[in-house]
């Protein structure tokens, strides 16, 4: 069932004609030459000579001036006014609003937000603090949902949906992300009132704009998204690298009892080279086609959803921890190309700042320069990947990591280094700040 909003409209009534047109008053001055004349006899009649000749003229040609008042169509019980009332969220508002009229720009809406940033360097500052307006707006909007739940017979269940839509992704953008779990887990209850998630047609806007408040909050947690993938047709499966078929090969050779890091790093590329096949054609010229965004948010939804590693406390060089810390590795960098993708198309450095807290280091120290043999070039995507997250002096440890692992694979160009990148997977146009910081201390010290 799709839900649709309407604005009410006030019925036209045509304005009257105008009666013939009257001559335009003459003004005339009054001069004195002392404040006492402004009091004089004579000056006064001067004065109402002048002002009740108008009024005059009005009286004797009975001109009646009607005033016409449009009165609007009465509101019904059951209508979602508060649509109309509600600004925490314009653009999903306008989302919950255009489907009908606009079905392929309507998702940009919610991701595009220039007001962000207008720079994709991520060592500035990402948040500000909420205006007094913003939390105006959001305290009154916490009202229409109390007022919602309490009073159900005025406004329908999958409104009240809506609304708390918009206040999880408000809370999202300005990085209140406990907020953003606590709305979440009320839709997941509201929704299961209504009969679950399935209930709701995938095209409608309120399905949607749910995949993506849950989605785009998920990617800053990292966390598996709590609702199901968005039930979207994509394109056929695009093969992963012959790089990646071998770097798989060789670790099935393993042996290895559980085989979870074979899945998820078969899985990670997977969807790291669709995401590329989809960007690579037009992404670097326009990265706020709206035309992406359904796309990437479909694979960011699987690429949350993998399994993940806990860490271990004691540090072994065995050969299943070497393979499940490699795993998490790629797993971890998958997820941060799709926050440098998601950033770049919303100009919202949060996605990025909040991967500084992946352990790539500690991961980086379980694995032994023996188990590197043969995946250097898989070495040095994830380096990149990294550092294209981090800000301030932990870059420098990126920065000779990448040159030395560059030494040990005999890559000695620029050039040589984006072909390694390529062969695993690279979305061209990703992060092209850090890009060009990068080559410019490479070609330094290359000279």
């Amino acid at each position: 069932m799709e839900i649709k909003f309407k604005l009410q409209k006030t019925p036209y009534t045509q304005p009257p004609r105008t009666q013939k047109a009257q001559k335009p008053s003459s003004l005339a001055f009054v001069h004195v030459d002392n404040p006492k004349q402004a009091k004089d006899k004579e000056t006064l009649n001067k004065v109402r000579r002048h002002v009740m000749k108008d009024i005059g003229r009005s009286r004797r040609s009975r001109i009646t001036q009607n005033v016409t008042v449009a009165n609007p169509f009465p509101q019904s019980a059951q209508a979602p006014t508060y649509w109309g009332d509600v600004e925490v969220c314009v653009n999903f508002k306008r989302l919950l609003w255009a489907m009908e009229m606009v079905s392929g720009a309507l998702l940009s809406i919610t991701v595009v937000e220039p007001s962000i940033g207008d720079q994709q360097k991520i060592s500035r500052r990402i948040y500000g603090p909420p205006s007094l307006k913003d939390i105006e707006l959001y305290t009154q909007s916490l009202g229409t949902v109390r007022e919602s739940i309490l009073a159900e017979s005025r406004i329908r269940r999958k409104a009240v949906i809506g609304t708390v839509i918009c206040l999880s992704v408000f809370d999202m953008r300005v990085g209140n992300l406990s907020s953003w779990e606590m709305h979440m887990a009320g839709l997941q209850r509201l929704i299961d009132h209504i009969g679950g998630v399935e209930t709701l047609d995938s095209n409608s806007p309120l399905r949607q704009a749910l995949f993506l408040a849950d989605i785009l909050g998920a990617l800053k947690k990292d966390i598996t998204p709590k609702f199901p993938v968005l039930d979207f047709h994509f394109e056929p499966q695009t093969a992963v690298t012959p790089y990646t078929q071998k770097l798989v090969s060789s670790l099935e050779q393993l042996d290895l009892k559980d085989q979870t890091p074979i899945i998820v790093i078969r899985n990670s590329f997977s969807y790291v080279s669709r995401v590329a096949a989809v960007l690579n054609k037009q992404w670097s010229d326009n990265p706020t086609d709206s035309a992406f965004v359904l796309p990437v948010c479909y694979l960011t939804h699987q690429a949350l959803s993998l399994p993940r590693w806990d860490l271990v406390t004691e540090e072994s060089m065995e050969t299943t921890t070497q393979a499940l810390a490699l795993a998490e590795l790629v797993r971890a960098a998958t997820v941060s190309v799709f926050c440098i993708v998601v950033s770049q198309t919303s100009e919202d450095m949060g996605y990025m700042i909040s991967r500084r807290e992946v352990p790539f280091q500690y991961l980086m120290s379980l694995i032994g320069d023996e188990f590197w043999d043969g995946k250097l070039e898989l070495k040095l995507w994830l380096l990149v990947n990294q550092l294209c997250i981090e800000a301030g002096v932990s870059r420098f440890w990126y920065l000779e990591q990448i040159s030395d692992t560059m030494t040990k694979a005999n890559l000695c160009s620029w050039k040589e280094l984006m072909s390694c990148l390529r062969e695993v997977a690279w979305v061209e146009g990703l992060a092209p700040f850090e890009m060009s910081q990068l080559r410019l201390y490479i070609e330094k010290r290359l000279e």
